[in-house]
């Protein structure tokens, strides 16, 4: 899986097509729940997808992308911080969030190493109830902002 987002994050933009071969489906479902690619000959192992994300779900990773530092882990520091704030809040809001779609959501918008999946990661701890450390980064009303902004793109 790191071997695609190093070509979409390398490639970008030029990229006009692109054919993946898997043998084990798990590694690249992230990438095709996010990106919905074409899919050439027998798709059945793509036909239950996990549902798309919660439209403040896709608004906060907006945010998360503009907000980090893309060449730094997201493991520690100002990063990992705010990487963590972010789904914290969305949980204390009730906001659904699905591991595998926002991992998807993250290669498929520039994320690249390690990142998606440590993302994927703190939202399966937090959605299973744990806490990870963190500084707060964010606002109080950082959850409501999100909903309004989602509601206006609608």
């Amino acid at each position: 899986m790191a071997d695609i987002g190093k070509l979409l994050q390398y490639g970008g933009k030029r990229i006009r097509a692109l054919c993946v071969i898997t043998w084990n489906e798990d590694e690249v479902r992230p990438w095709v729940i996010a990106v919905r690619p074409s899919i050439l000959g027998d798709g059945s192992v793509w036909e239950e997808l996990t549902p798309e994300l919660d439209p403040v779900v896709v608004e906060a990773l907006k945010s998360l992308t503009l907000a980090v530092n893309h060449n730094n882990t997201i493991s520690a520091g100002y990063e990992k911080d705010m990487v963590v704030s972010c789904p914290l809040a969305l949980h204390d809001a009730s906001v659904p969030m699905d591991d595998e779609a926002m991992q998807g959501w993250a290669l498929a918008h520039g994320w690249s190493g390690k990142n998606p999946e440590r993302l994927a990661k703190y939202v399966e701890d937090i959605n299973a109830g744990k806490r990870p450390r963190c500084r707060p980064m964010l606002r109080p009303d950082y959850v409501d902002s999100l909903r309004r902004r989602a509601a206006d793109d609608t």
